[in-house]
């Protein structure tokens, strides 16, 4: 420090405590606290913090430094006390966002305690990629990938901040070796997909996409209460159901009635699909639990009915969770393959859909149209060639 004599400021320190000046004071000891941290003397340091913080408890950034200065004697629980200390007062003068920087700087050898302070920063506030951001670069210096992948989607939906975003995606992408999302993301950076499916295609695993809202008329309405009453013994009558915003209630005795059954619930969603109720489909089909022997079904049925509407985005994660885990040889894994490798080829990911083309051709060439949808791939290859 340039000019700084922590003798003399010692001196004033002790004379405008003796003086009952005690902020002035508590703010010079902090200042040769962390002169002697810098110069590798945390127990000298720590002595002169206590002091401050006994002549002016309110002061932030004398926490902070106590649990830097914590953190340098390898006491880990103390310093995480400090620094909650430190997140009371900030978050008491509502300023957790101007602290930031300086608890990033102040902690960068210690990204557990950075974690820590923007997951609390994240509780109070949550409106702008900022704190998202911070928790990922923390969560990234622990090489803790998934999760900092989990919290930048979180900030990729603030629609803030978004170059920043990107670059530390593409670290925890690459931290995971995830290379289809990093092709993924490089289309999001080009402006060839939107934030919405970016956002989606990064949520796979997170959480089981749900269909928009359909619009629906009074006739598709009345013909689906009635197939549906007569199945299921439902009491209420049409016209008390269309009377009033029924569907949430008819979802409800939908799955009441449906609770246990997979199969009913399997035959009730392809009912409904094609009467055009895809949202009513997939909300049955998702209802069926891991452990029925219909699940998988019912996941690839979740697939086929979005692919049928071209909604290629929301049928992805679907027939991806198929391929993951079903037998390969197995029709359902089979279909998936060739309904991923359709959508590859939509999306202009020919590496992808070239991959699993080659798991097909060999023991399924006949398998539909997929001798067409090969020569496809064959051709977009060759004119990737050419253009390089």
């Amino acid at each position: 420090m340039p000019g700084f004599n922590p003798k003399a400021v010692f001196i004033q320190a002790q004379k405008d405590e003796a003086e009952g000046l005690a902020v002035p004071a508590s703010r010079k000891y902090a200042k040769i606290a962390s002169y002697l941290l810098r110069r590798g003397k945390p127990e000298e340091a720590e002595r002169l913090l206590k002091r401050a913080i006994q002549l002016n408890a309110s002061a932030p950034r004398v926490y902070l430094e106590k649990a830097l200065c914590e953190a340098h004697l390898n006491r880990g629980r103390e310093a995480e006390e400090s620094l909650s200390a430190f997140v009371k007062i900030a978050q008491q003068k509502r300023k957790m966002r101007e602290y930031a920087v300086l608890v990033e700087a102040k902690l960068a050898a210690y990204p557990r305690l950075r974690e820590k302070y923007f997951r609390l920063f994240l509780d109070q506030e949550a409106g702008e990629a900022g704190p998202y951001l911070g928790l990922a670069r923390a969560l990234i210096a622990q090489q803790g990938y998934t999760r900092a992948k989990d919290v930048l989607v979180d900030a990729l939906r603030t629609g803030t901040r978004r170059g920043e975003v990107i670059g530390l995606m593409r670290q925890a992408l690459e931290g995971l070796n995830q290379m289809e999302a990093l092709f993924y993301l490089q289309q999001f950076e080009e402006g060839k997909i939107s934030r919405p499916e970016m956002v989606l295609l990064l949520s796979e695993g997170r959480n089981t996409p749900r269909a928009e809202t359909s619009v629906l008329g009074d006739e598709d309405l009345t013909r689906m209460v009635l197939a549906l009453e007569k199945e299921l013994g439902i009491d209420n009558q049409v016209e008390s159901l269309l009377a009033e915003e029924w569907m949430p209630e008819f979802e409800r005795q939908l799955m009441e009635q449906t609770e246990k059954d997979g199969a009913l619930k399997v035959d009730l969603a392809v009912g409904c699909n094609e009467m055009g109720l895809t949202d009513c489909a997939i909300h049955l089909l998702a209802s069926i639990s891991k452990r029925d022997a219909h699940y998988w079904l019912a996941q690839s049925l979740s697939g086929t009915f979005y692919l049928s509407e071209g909604k290629d985005l929301l049928a992805l994660p679907y027939f991806q969770n198929c391929l993951r885990y079903a037998n390969p040889d197995s029709a359902l894994a089979v279909d998936a393959c060739y309904s991923l490798i359709q959508i590859y080829v939509r999306l202009g990911d020919v590496r992808r859909a070239w991959e699993l083309s080659e798991q097909i051709k060999n023991r399924h060439a006949n398998y539909r149209e997929f001798k067409a949808l090969r020569e496809v791939i064959e051709t977009k290859i060759s004119e990737m060639k050419v253009a390089s």
